[in-house]
């Protein structure tokens, strides 16, 4: 560009200033959704651990941008995301012909939510569509916590089995399974177990190690004085490597997903038989009721527990006070 004076190179400057302008404009009011989705990926999600990101992902490839990708962002309305969701909520899926739960749903809507909120945020759109969506889909088996008589079994099982401190630790810390299998002996204090990371399968087959999903995720849990015998009886407080798992593969290292899969299905069906129901995650919901029963207040159970939504937990609860008030009614007809 060249020009004869600083007037006329001054006039070059907003002529050219004037034109990116009107591009870029342009550019915005074609905004499709799933070119927003790459920014939101690249700008919001791109120190997600990988188990967390393959789940955007699967949640995203799945049931929006097909339904929706191709839309512009400014154009999409509060009815047609409704739509979506409703859509969601009754589609059915595999060979069983399963409907979606109301959990999947919930993700989904989670997802929309933020993607719009963020592209409202940096004005993209004024207003954001997903604020005010409903949740439909089938409702999702309860978690329960352990019968008396699975319990005196499971706890039997944690004496004996070889997969028995994996076992304890779900059971005396309610900790996810890749925070259990992530422990380490450093995180092990003397009064306080410490968690700041998790394993993944996110393909099922190696394990990857993450962050905790949310901040909730790290934190201190109380050692019980019965898991702090589980711990000398296994040695654990021997370990002199402070690197070294609690819970390694034969060669060290972590369990691969099949490793993991294996150990544990021997383990639960010893304990319980091989129809039983548990899985690690119900013992996590076993865990806020043994909180429950020892009189331990919601807000420290959210903590120990690791839930963000403190509505998570005060679920359970709610739950179980209500399963105490029950127990009690039946009591008084008695009398």
């Amino acid at each position: 560009m060249r020009v004869k004076t600083i007037k006329r190179l001054e006039e070059k400057v907003d002529q050219v200033k004037e034109e990116v302008s009107l591009d870029m404009n342009a550019f915005e009011s074609n905004l499709t959704v799933e070119e927003w989705t790459k920014c939101w990926f690249r700008s919001y999600k791109s120190r997600c651990g990988e188990s967390t990101r393959l789940g955007y992902l699967r949640l995203v490839n799945n049931h929006i941008l097909p339904i929706i990708g191709r839309r512009r962002i400014k154009d999409v309305t509060e009815a047609e995301l409704q739509k979506l969701l409703n859509d969601l909520g009754q589609k059915r899926y595999g060979s069983k012909q399963k409907q979606y739960t109301q959990k999947t749903v919930y993700e989904v809507r989670g997802v929309l939510f933020s993607l719009f909120d963020t592209a409202r945020k940096n004005r993209k759109i004024t207003v954001n569509p997903a604020e005010h969506l409903k949740v439909s889909g089938a409702k999702g088996e309860k978690r329960r916590e352990l019968t008396e008589a699975e319990r005196k079994a499971y706890l039997e099982a944690c004496e004996t089995h070889p997969f028995a401190l994996f076992g304890a630790v779900l059971y005396y810390l309610g900790l996810r399974r890749g925070e259990a299998l992530a422990l380490t002996r450093s995180d092990i204090g003397e009064d306080y177990v410490n968690i700041d990371k998790q394993y993944s399968y996110p393909k099922n087959s190696k394990a990857v190690l993450d962050s905790p999903k949310t901040d909730a995720g790290i934190r201190q849990i109380k050692i019980p004085q019965a898991l702090k015998e589980t711990f000398i009886k296994y040695g654990v407080y021997d370990i002199e490597d402070p690197y070294a798992l609690l819970i390694p593969a034969p060669l060290g290292g972590p369990l691969s997903y099949s490793q993991f899969r294996d150990r544990w299905k021997s383990f639960i069906h010893t304990a319980l038989g091989e129809d039983t129901d548990i899985t690690p995650h119900n013992l996590r919901h076993n865990y806020a009721t043994l909180l429950y029963k020892a009189g331990v207040d919601v807000l420290t159970a959210q903590a120990y527990c690791g839930h963000e939504d403190p509505e998570t937990t005060m679920r359970i609860y709610t739950h179980l006070s209500e399963k105490a008030k029950r127990k009690s009614d039946n009591k008084i007809l008695n009398l």
